[in-house]
């Protein structure tokens, strides 16, 4: 078994920001960058939800989410003082993925075809589905953990937004799917659709997954509805998950 390298690592450099700090939220392990960075003023905040490769962790991530939010800062103090991107603060968030780091379960579930394991398309799928589940998770309470690093009110949290590589890349996908609260993503290898696209897997995997329920979420603006899930078919509609 060999790990998914970060296609990102060789152009970072070591990061200048103090360490992110850790809060256990609903039971998963959250790292947070930029809560020392924030504007003295500010009046929002921006999160980044980073995710990691397969096979690779958390910390994956964090000399990314430092390289971002070191070229905001350095942005903002380029602007003019009555800029309203003067008050906004930025911070990146990032969690080991399901059967990941802290949370693995079973190392085989973890590895390829090649590494033999048969099911490696449906163990890929449920921890795509599985992440996206918790960062709507995390969306929810967040705001409830950080607001004690702030000594007044706590601005408000005005944007979410995801990169994801590899492993988090396909899972960025399914974010941007499931959950409309996050306007934008960043997807570093990544397939958004595997039953139309035959050339991404096997055809005895496309008839795996192609009966198989997964997680999508129906919410909109003015109600949050429950998760349901839909079975997948070649052609169903344009934002189905898969």
């Amino acid at each position: 078994m060999s790990s998914t390298n970060n296609p990102l690592s060789s152009t970072l450099s070591p990061s200048s920001l103090p360490p992110p700090k850790t809060y256990n939220i609903a039971g998963i392990t959250v790292s947070i960058l930029g809560l020392s960075s924030l504007p003295p003023n500010c009046t929002s905040l921006t999160i980044l939800y980073l995710l990691h490769p397969r096979l690779q962790f958390a910390s994956t991530m964090l000399p990314i989410g430092s390289r971002l939010i070191s070229s905001w800062v350095s942005h903002q103090s380029s602007l003019p003082p009555s800029h309203p991107s003067r008050t906004a603060g930025l911070l990146a968030l990032t969690f080991d993925q399901r059967n990941h780091g802290s949370r693995l379960v079973d190392s085989v579930g973890n590895d390829s075809w090649r590494d033999g394991n048969p099911r490696h398309a449906q163990d890929m799928f449920g921890v795509y589905n599985g992440t996206a589940v918790d960062v709507s998770l995390l969306i929810d309470h967040v705001g409830s953990y950080i607001a004690e690093d702030f000594a007044g009110p706590m601005p408000s949290i005005e944007r979410n937004l995801v990169l994801g590589v590899s492993l988090g890349g396909h899972a960025a996908w399914q974010v941007l799917f499931a959950e409309p609260r996050v306007e934008a993503g960043v997807v570093i290898i990544g397939c958004p659709d595997y039953i139309r696209e035959p050339h991404i897997l096997p055809s005895c995997c496309r008839r795996q997954l192609r009966g198989r329920k997964l997680i999508y979420s129906r919410r909109n603006e003015r109600s949050r509805a429950p998760l349901q899930a839909h079975n997948i078919h070649p052609r169903s509609e344009e934002r189905r998950v898969g």
